[in-house]
């Protein structure tokens, strides 16, 4: 006898004699289900569980075959689930009428997407039971299952989910009769609205014969004339079978009588029999065929006289249009061909390209890219302009400078030292390059702070003060002016910060600090007092008296 089997032996005949006296209904967690009704009692518990495991899967899976094979073959819910714990989704011991499956959040809500089978349309709207019932099971392992338990045969079929099949006709009615058995419905059906075929179906990608021309509106039961035989209520066309379908003649009558023969597109199209614009001839036929706006045009505007048979000159377009443009291209090397740049689609619409611009003397580029071709091919009496003596920015722009560029006015670029094509306001400047580089707090300030509109509206770049002074007032009141004027603000301040970090007064004075003089603060030497040249108050640096008596009283002796 082997151990697992001694065990199991072991396992009943201790639980027989441990609960003889106390009764089963203290030992087991609650009845079970009626599916399971008949493995009740304490010496059936091996038959789904195992000593020393919680899993029960393994038994589970040994009776309920049909979920095994699809866990096997990776089918269905069950087949795609990582968790195979059964009791995740399962319970028992709670009762004869116990519902065994535990639904998340409620059977009408269960995502019918992890079945592998999703609802769409009007599938999300039918009731589970409409699908899932005995009829409908064609899975031949769940009916196999059904037989193996004669007394449960119908619980099982009526409760599962499993078994049914997927395509159409296994549950909805043929009404094509086969017709169409070569392929699936959803061809030309949707599951969202079954009637609404004739908008999705493509008779061009999908049948022997494209629609064209005043083919595309028509009903199909124009052509498809014949029915089926009734299908319950229902009733459809025969869609197959159309015989010399590419004939015109099997739909239309011989309006000639005869005298053509049956190739009715030699001389008509499939948009109009007779159009008195196009007449009855294919123009693609002749050594002129129709194209853009050509199509649009009268018989008679071009065939004057009426005879539609006499020649015309027609190898250039100039045989029949004005030349717009006045000669401005004639100078091309193959003779200013008009195709260059237009098309019988639309003459105002050019189709010469901005790579074909790029190649001339005035490439586009930032906002020029954008602006439309009349923009600048127009002068101011409305008349095409293709050529110009000069390309520099002032042939289009106003000079909003004046005059005070004029001596860089070297080459035609000059604007392009500040400004560029795509936004004019946002410069490119390098003050570097002027006798006043920006250092400090000067790189931080609003070029308007310093460069101000003139009387005359114009902003003054060139010409400017250097000079500190010129900007900022001489709180000083002209103390360290210079004999040549100039105030030599650098000495004790900088470009970054107005405060003095560190006055060297041994350098820049004549009375260098030393011993107790290091330790006295500023103000108690320069303080503030009335200048004379000004009369403003102001701190006193400068000329200070450098005596010990002018500052210190010794007392008299």
């Amino acid at each position: 006898m082997s151990r697992s089997s001694y065990n199991n032996i072991l396992l009943k005949v201790s639980l027989i004699v441990a609960f003889a006296t106390s009764g089963w209904a203290q030992f087991s967690p609650g009845p079970l289900s009626k599916a399971h009704m008949a493995f009740e009692g304490v010496t059936n518990c091996l038959e789904c569980h195992t000593l020393g495991s919680s899993d029960l899967a393994p038994n589970c899976l040994e009776c309920h075959t049909p979920i095994k094979n699809r866990i096997d073959d990776k089918l269905g819910y069950h087949g795609q689930l990582e968790d195979k714990t059964c009791t995740k989704c399962h319970r028992e011991h709670a009762g004869r009428d116990l519902t065994m499956i535990i639904w998340d959040p409620d059977k009408e809500h269960f995502d019918h997407k992890k079945t592998g089978y999703e609802l769409t349309g009007k599938h999300k709207d039918a009731k589970c039971d409409a699908c899932h019932k005995p009829d409908q099971i064609a899975a031949d392992d769940i009916k196999e299952y059904a037989d193996k338990y004669p007394d449960l045969k119908v619980g099982i079929l009526k409760n599962t989910l499993l078994g049914l099949p997927t395509d159409c006709s296994k549950c909805h009615q043929d009404v094509h009769r086969g017709e169409f058995k070569e392929q699936t419905c959803d061809k030309c059906h949707t599951t969202t609205d079954w009637k609404a075929a004739r908008k999705a179906f493509n008779h061009t990608t999908q049948t022997k014969y494209p629609l064209q021309g005043a083919h595309v509106p028509l009903n199909c039961d124009k052509c498809h004339t014949k029915l089926q035989p009734k299908v319950e209520d229902k009733q459809v066309h025969v869609f197959g079978g159309l015989k010399n379908y590419n004939s015109c003649l099997t739909c239309h009558k011989d309006y000639h009588h005869g005298q053509f023969d049956a190739n009715c597109l030699k001389c008509h199209t499939m948009d109009t029999f007779k159009n008195p614009k196009k007449g009855v001839v294919d123009h693609s036929k002749t050594k002129f065929p129709l194209m853009g706006k050509h199509q649009a045009v009268a018989c008679l505007e071009c065939h004057k006289s009426g005879d539609k048979s006499a020649p015309l000159k027609f190898a250039a377009c100039s045989d029949c249009h004005k030349d717009h443009h006045a000669g401005a291209f004639s100078y091309r090397p193959n003779g200013a061909k008009c195709d260059d740049c237009h098309t019988e689609q639309s003459f105002i619409q050019p189709h010469y390209s901005l790579l074909q611009h790029q190649q001339t003397k005035f490439p586009l580029t930032g906002s020029h890219l954008a602006l439309p071709c009349i923009q600048c091919h127009r002068d101011a009496n409305q008349k095409s302009v293709y050529f110009w003596q000069s390309v520099a920015c002032e042939s289009c722009h106003d000079n909003p400078h004046g005059a005070q560029f004029d001596r860089y006015h070297i080459e035609t670029k000059w604007c392009e030292s500040c400004h560029t094509t795509r936004q004019w306001s946002k410069l490119t400047f390098d003050h570097a390059k002027t006798n006043f580089p920006l250092q400090g707090r000067h790189e931080r300030i609003a070029c308007t702070d310093c460069h101000k509109k003139l009387a005359d509206d114009t902003i003054q770049y060139a010409g400017l003060e250097t000079m500190c002074e010129s900007c900022h007032r001489d709180v000083h009141e002209s103390q360290f002016r210079l004999l040549d004027g100039i105030n030599p603000c650098e000495k004790c301040h900088n470009n970054e910060t107005w405060q003095i970090e560190k006055f060297d007064h041994e350098r820049l004075t004549p009375f260098p600090l030393t011993g107790q003089h290091e330790k006295v603060v500023c103000e108690k030497c320069h303080f503030i007092t009335t200048i004379k040249s000004s009369q403003k108050p102001t701190v006193r640096f400068t000329p200070i008296a450098h005596d010990c008596n002018d500052c210190h009283n010794f007392g008299s002796k």
